[in-house]
This record gives structure tokens, C-alpha cells and sequence, in this order.
């Protein structure tokens, strides 16, 4: 929304300038106003294609920093996502590149650190799978760090929007991480050891095995 302000505050300058320049020139009005709309879109166009072109090179590069995390270099990984978070502009994208850090010091079990940056971004307008992830990272944190009480409230109040990824796409396998650790909380032992054995059949990334190894241990402890 910043970048589309910026925008329309240089259309706005644009035209005043354009305009005195008219009345400076004695320009016929009809003329001037055949140019100007050409300018206008000329720059409009520019301006939505350097955008688009500006947000896609960023992501290409956080793709290329997801590679590295899934490949078990959490401490490249977060090299790599604070020196884009420092470089991009426009403060909806640096939100992306902070909620993302918070992947990568999950990884490293850092999660008092993870905890801070989400807190840091709650009142954001953090929209779609942004707010998915900040609510499910926030949850995982508070689970890991033993803030039972805190964790079981974020799932409580976000289990209805869990629930309905959790048979589809790319965050199936962490709510079901989060399912376990409250199922475990609420002393359904039996049913957390049943939806452990499932969930590692079903989501068998790599980077969850660490998850299910915590629980597995955790479940021995609790019971």
C-alpha cells in the first residue's frame, strides 16, 4: 500500500508539473491532453511492471533460502533471510523476510528467539498464509518452551483454521505436530501415540523428524 502511494503521489506531482508547463508553453488544451494521458499510462504500466518485477525477484531469492533450510543449513538459511530483510523496501515485505527467520531459529531450537520476532509482528496486518504461519509458529514456540497453558490457548483458538489445512498443503504436517503436543497437554495419551504413528507415515519431511523424535519422548515422559 506504501509503494501504491508513492505512486500516486508522483502521478499527483507529475501533473501539476505537466500542467504549468502547459500554461508556460501555451500548449492547446485538447493537445496537452492527449500527451498526458499517454504519459500517464506509459508510467502507470512502468510503475506496475517494476513492482512486479521488484516482488518476484525477492521471492525467488527467499525460494532459494527455503532450499537451504530444508536441506538442514538453518544457520545459512537465517544469514541469507536477514540480509534480504535488510535490503528489500516496503515494510509488507519485510515483514515476510522477519516471519520467515522465524523458520530458521526453530531449526536451530532458538525459540526464545523465534518468540520475540513473532511477538514483534503481532498487530501487523499479516494477511493469508502469513498469518497462518505467525499463529502456527507462535503456537509451536510456546509448546517447545513449555508454556503449556499458552500453547493449548493458541490452538484452542485457532483450531478451526488448523483443522483445515491439515489434509491439504504445505503446513499439514506442523499442525499435526501441534495436535500432538496438545493432545499431550490434555493427557490423551492414547490418542497422541495413535496420530504420532499416522502423522509419520503422512508427513514424512525430514525436517519434522527432529518433531516427532521431541514428542515421542515427551510422550514416554508425560505418561
Amino acid at each position: 500500500m506504501k509503494r501504491v502511494g508513492i505512486i500516486l503521489a508522483i502521478g499527483i506531482a507529475l501533473g501539476v508539473g505537466l500542467s504549468l508547463i502547459r500554461i508556460a508553453l501555451d500548449i492547446d488544451k485538447d493537445t496537452f491532453l492527449v500527451y498526458y494521458w499517454m504519459v500517464a499510462i506509459v508510467l502507470l504500466v512502468g510503475a506496475m511492471i517494476f513492482n512486479v518485477l521488484y516482488t518476484k525477484k525477492y521471492y525467488k531469492e527467499m525460494y532459494r533460502a527455503v532450499d537451504v533450510l530444508n536441506q538442514g543449513n538453518a544457520e545459512e538459511y537465517i544469514a541469507m533471510v536477514s540480509e534480504l530483510e535488510q535490503k528489500v523496501k516496503g515494510k509488507a515485505m519485510k515483514n515476510l523476510f522477519r516471519l520467515n527467520l522465524t523458520a530458521g531459529y526453530c531449526d536451530l531450537k532458538q525459540y526464545e528467539k523465534a518468540l520475540t520476532i513473532l511477538n514483534e509482528l503481532r498487530g501487523e496486518k499479516l494477511r493469508g498464509d502469513m498469518d497462518l504461519v505467525w499463529r502456527l509458529n507462535t503456537c509451536c514456540c510456546h509448546f517447545y518452551l513449555g508454556n503449556g497453558e499458552e500453547g493449548v490457548r493458541w490452538y484452542e483458538e485457532n483450531q478451526k483454521r488448523f483443522k483445515e489445512v491439515q489434509s491439504r498443503g504445505l503446513h499439514a504436517g506442523n499442525v499435526a505436530i501441534l495436535e500432538l503436543f496438545y493432545l499431550i497437554e490434555k493427557k490423551k495419551f492414547t490418542e497422541a501415540q495413535e496420530l504420532l504413528e499416522k502423522a509419520r507415515v503422512d508427513w514424512d519431511e525430514p525436517r519434522l523428524k527432529d518433531d516427532y523424535q521431541f514428542i515421542e519422548e515427551l510422550l514416554k515422559l508425560k505418561q
